[in-house]
């Protein structure tokens, strides 16, 4: 029999039992290592969830277009709204299908086209590798000097440490646009050069009709 005690009050050293029907525990967190370790130690199955594919994202997309009964032109339209969403659901709807539709019915349209999937990523400022305007700022300060710290990267991008840490750097790390030494210097990866070298995103885009 499961029983949960609780205080009779605030003050009171006596306590009451409830009833308790078999139930099953189920806890999510980004920041394990917050956990305790006796809270963390009672779980029995640890399960750890990397970055999406990109079919399994372009499934997605097109399972909730259909769903919202919102139509596009081509799957190459899915395609794209997949690819530049960090590889993460979310964005994929929130942020990327969303725009796209909101852009097609701004000119009047009931389907997604191509030409209104570029003209949302324009405004949003997202490039074919799902990188926004801060992920390629924070690239362009280490192509600028080769190296940095990340007090040198918050001064210059005029963000907390903790947001470039936890909110700009985790994917750029995994995707391997850069690379931490070990003394935790930023460095630009061949691969961050190249991309952001070879990126050039509009500030804003001029639609003609």
């Amino acid at each position: 029999e499961r029983k949960i005690y609780v205080p009779a009050c605030i003050a009171s050293t006596s306590s009451y039992t409830i009833p308790l029907a078999n139930f099953t525990m189920i806890l999510a967190t980004t920041h394990e290592y917050m956990l305790q370790h006796a809270l963390r130690n009672r779980m029995r199955i640890y399960c750890r969830f990397d970055y999406y594919a990109i079919e399994d994202l372009v499934e997605i997309v097109r399972q909730r277009a259909d769903a919202l009964h919102w139509q596009y032109e081509s799957d190459e339209v899915i395609r794209i709204i997949a690819q530049r969403a960090k590889r993460t659901p979310r964005l994929a709807l929130n942020t990327n299908l969303q725009t796209c539709w909101y852009v097609a019915k701004s000119h009047d349209r009931n389907v997604i086209t191509l030409e209104d999937v570029y003209e949302a990523f324009c405004h949003l400022q997202i490039d074919e590798l799902g990188l926004d305007k801060v992920d390629r700022a924070y690239l362009e300060v280490l192509l600028e000097g080769g190296r940095s710290s990340l007090g040198v990267l918050s001064s210059k991008l005029s963000l907390p440490a903790l947001t470039i840490q936890r909110v700009i750097e985790p994917y750029l790390l995994k995707e391997g646009f850069i690379i931490k030494d070990k003394s935790a210097v930023r460095i630009i990866s061949p691969k961050g050069r190249k991309h952001i070298e070879g990126t050039s995103v509009p500030e804003t885009m001029e639609v003609t009709g």
